[in-house]
């Protein structure tokens, strides 16, 4: 009896979709905000305020789970345009490397409607595994002999 696992679909997404656009400053970010529950990190839009004409120079206060990535795991102080375009990037490089359009729907819709004491520890998970698959692997020490 062979058993087969069973991974959501947003989460197949973030890891290879998303999580692959993003560098490893902005996955320890997030993977931080989850931990800490930072009140900056939200759900139902991408950036808080949202952005327009008044208030695009300014950064933002709270994002969504990949736009908060992206302000958080950057070295420098970034305005909401900024964030917005890098998110766009990031949503761009999803399509193109699942191959079709709007393919960071299921991760972001998952994201917006589940309650947040379960996405949060959900996403870590996930982030997590993004984290440990980028570090190259030990090579194994080798085994003594046996004495006889």
């Amino acid at each position: 009896m062979s058993m087969v696992l069973l991974v959501p679909t947003w989460a197949k997404v973030f890891r290879t979709g998303i999580a692959p656009s993003l560098t490893d400053a902005e996955l320890v970010a997030l993977a931080r905000g989850l931990e800490l529950d930072d009140p900056a990190l939200i759900q139902g839009q991408t950036l808080e305020p949202i952005v327009c004409p008044q208030n695009r120079d300014r950064p933002p206060c709270g994002a969504c789970a990949v736009a908060y990535a992206i302000f958080r795991g950057s070295p420098v102080r970034l305005t909401g345009d900024e964030v917005e375009e890098r998110f766009a990037a990031v949503v761009i490089a999803c399509d193109l490397t699942l191959g079709h359009e709007a393919a960071a729907r299921p991760f972001i819709e998952w994201w917006d409607s589940t309650a947040r004491e379960e996405a949060r520890p959900a996403l870590l998970r996930q982030v997590r595994g993004a984290i440990a698959d980028r570090r190259p692997f030990a090579p194994f020490a080798p085994i003594p002999a046996a004495r006889g």
